[in-house]
């Protein structure tokens, strides 16, 4: 009896189900690198090692991520990060770098849905980390 050589359907659908999902990110807890107040965007290290990372290897520090302040009618609520400061990362389900160029409907201009199109929402805290103060 000869030996089918190849996998059934399902374990090759399972595979590659599997491939898809590890390359799906859509949030994860980070810490800044770095913050530029005139463009409201900052360099932030994702603090989660995932399971396509060598051992000891580093997540990718993204950069040029729009930080979300809250706002609304002209106004926001805005404050100086500073290194290490916690924030989380969120990953847009498209590319929306035209939008952000234009503010006008676009298509995207990276055609990788749930890439590394991130945006940035200061806030978060480790458990182990001192409550905000409200007055500095």
């Amino acid at each position: 009896m000869a030996i089918d050589p190849q996998p059934p359907e399902t374990q090759v659908l399972d595979a590659h189900h599997d491939r898809k999902r590890l390359a799906l990110h859509t949030g994860m807890p980070g810490n800044v690198v770095s913050y530029d107040d005139a463009t409201q965007t900052c360099s932030a290290q994702p603090v989660i090692i995932l399971d396509d990372y060598e051992e000891n290897e580093q997540p990718d520090v993204d950069v040029d991520v729009p930080v979300i302040w809250p706002g609304g009618g002209g106004y926001s609520l805005q404050f100086p990060l500073t290194n290490s400061d916690a924030v989380w990362l969120t990953y847009a389900e498209n590319d929306f770098s035209a939008w952000r160029e234009n503010s006008q409907v676009n298509a995207p201009t990276i055609n990788r849905p749930h890439g590394m199109h991130s945006a940035a929402i200061p806030g978060i805290l480790p458990r182990t980390a001192a409550p905000l103060s409200l007055v500095k």
